[in-house]
């Protein structure tokens, strides 16, 4: 496959995705995740709880909001999740560019 054709599958698949994406919502808040990866990489952080290697953005806020999320890694993601509400600490202040 040379590379014309290699952007030409990428171009189909990401249109694939977004025809997943039923509503405005949905793709303004895909847009937010997106951004918040480009702008704040996981290379250089750490988990907010555990402080393993950090994997993930944990969103904490509602509606999502680019700058408003916590370095955490995969683990610790599952366990805010499945947790009840208050039983995982994590600081919520505003990230700093």
């Amino acid at each position: 496959m040379n590379n014309k054709e290699s952007l030409r599958v990428l171009a189909y698949l990401k249109k694939i995705n977004y025809a997943s994406e039923k509503t405005p919502e949905q793709r303004r808040i895909r847009y937010i995740k997106r951004r918040t990866r480009k702008i704040y990489p996981l290379d250089l952080h750490f988990c907010e709880i555990c402080g393993a290697k950090a994997t993930e953005h944990h969103h904490y806020s509602n509606p999502i909001e680019v700058d408003k999320f916590n370095f955490v890694c995969h683990e610790c993601h599952i366990k805010i999740h499945t947790s009840k509400k208050g039983d995982i600490k994590i600081h919520t202040s505003k990230k700093e560019v």
